[in-house]
């Protein structure tokens, strides 16, 4: 089965508050991760930074905020390949979950204990493309999402998918917000999984850990700026990895 972690900063005590009742209600412990303070930090004063990177990928700079929350997740994969738990549960605080959400998850972890070649299931949104069928369970159906979905309020990782993310790139340093780029880790190795129906979402409350004092432009005023190349270009080594995935790599069942 899984372990759970939440990511939560040390003076957001209401938002630990709600997610504990939430999780409590299904029947979920977990461990709470404090997460990295970015909020009056600039993206530079992380070493694991690199702006060359980030705009040669997202044609932008990121806030003190982004590389935070980018590294809060770190920080709560690091902890999990720690324990010897097959699965994880990272949760960021903000989390909201269906009314079943606890018989879900059990049913779903259940299910991916024998399911092979899997990374890391996104319970938060959807694609409608670039997707193949894994398998099902009684009120879900599991894709193979080669162009990952985007949202990191929750997902459900395998230890194997954790530790390669960690030895990866990906895991080195920051080089685009959490989300984008772990749709490029599952670009690259296809072992990304989506729901046919979310069953978590983000609350809507703005994020503390990206609540951040500095704008980007502000955090990005004294940095030597890059030509910044089409989104076209900047993004095709994922689409090009998702393809060869999805069409020429028979990884799944």
């Amino acid at each position: 089965m899984f372990k759970t972690y939440v990511i939560n900063l040390n003076d957001s005590t209401s938002r630990l508050s709600a997610i504990s009742q939430k999780l409590a209600q299904n029947g979920i412990e977990f461990t709470r991760v404090e997460a990295v303070d970015g909020r009056k930090a600039t993206s530079t004063d992380f070493l694991e930074y690199s702006h060359r990177k980030s705009i040669d990928r997202h044609g932008r700079g990121l806030t003190g905020g982004e590389v935070a929350c980018y590294l809060s997740h770190i920080r709560a994969l690091k902890a999990f390949v720690e324990t010897e738990a097959p699965q994880a549960l990272i949760l960021e605080d903000d989390a909201s979950f269906v009314p079943n959400f606890g018989d879900q998850i059990r049913e779903l972890s259940q299910a991916l204990e024998i399911y092979p070649n899997w990374d890391v299931v996104n319970l938060v949104e959807q694609r409608r493309d670039w997707k193949r069928t894994a398998f099902e369970i009684p009120e879900n159906t599991i894709s193979r999402a080669f162009y990952f979905p985007m949202l990191t309020s929750a997902n459900l990782w395998s230890r194997e998918g954790a530790i390669a993310f960690l030895n990866s790139k990906f895991g080195r340093y920051v080089s685009g917000p959490i989300d984008t780029e772990l749709r490029s880790f599952c670009a690259v190795r296809g072992k990304g999984l989506s729901l046919e129906h979310s069953i978590s979402s983000p609350s809507g409350v703005a994020s503390d850990i990206d609540n951040n004092q500095v704008t980007r432009s502000e955090a990005n005023a004294n940095l030597k700026r890059r030509p910044i190349k089409p989104r076209i270009v900047r993004h095709f080594p994922d689409y090009a990895n998702a393809w060869i995935n999805m069409n020429l790599k028979r990884i799944w069942r």
